[in-house]
């Protein structure tokens, strides 16, 4: 379920260890860790989104035996918990990179200066204007 649900089914398993398997698809922005230790489970979800990084962690004891009900209520649970993380997620990230690029723009306002009633604008302060004289390059050339 947890496969079908991060990555369409296409996950691969990759044992670490006999108690350590990891979840994952090439190419992804996520991975699934397992980690069992006598009757305790923990599953770590990892999602990445425009290089930031959201973390789920739980912990579920006595899952030695679980019936396959058992299994998917666990399932459940990081799902429903995980699309929550991320939907939240997503919105903080593209909250922050629109107070970023406001602030830029800002920036960019501030620092430029732009005169209506000039013939020039400087868009970009401390750099040297270039004056091209037409006339001069006419010369050089032949037309």
């Amino acid at each position: 379920m947890i496969n079908d649900e991060a990555f369409k089914g296409q996950g691969t398993i990759h044992y670490i260890s006999k108690k350590n398997i990891n979840l994952y698809k090439d190419g992804e922005n996520q991975i699934i860790f397992f980690l069992y230790a006598t009757g305790h489970l923990t599953i770590t979800w990892k999602y990445k989104y425009y290089q930031k990084e959201t973390i789920l962690e739980k912990d579920f004891d006595n899952v030695r035996n679980l019936s396959l009900f058992e299994q998917e209520k666990i399932a459940n649970i990081m799902i429903s918990e995980m699309r929550k993380q991320i939907c939240k997620h997503k919105k903080e990230v593209l909250n922050n990179n629109n107070m970023d690029s406001t602030k830029n723009i800002k920036s960019i306002n501030n620092n430029t200066n732009i005169s209506k009633s000039s013939s020039k604008i400087d868009l970009v302060k401390n750099l040297p204007s270039l004056d091209i004289n037409i006339d001069e390059i006419k010369k050089d050339y032949i037309f």
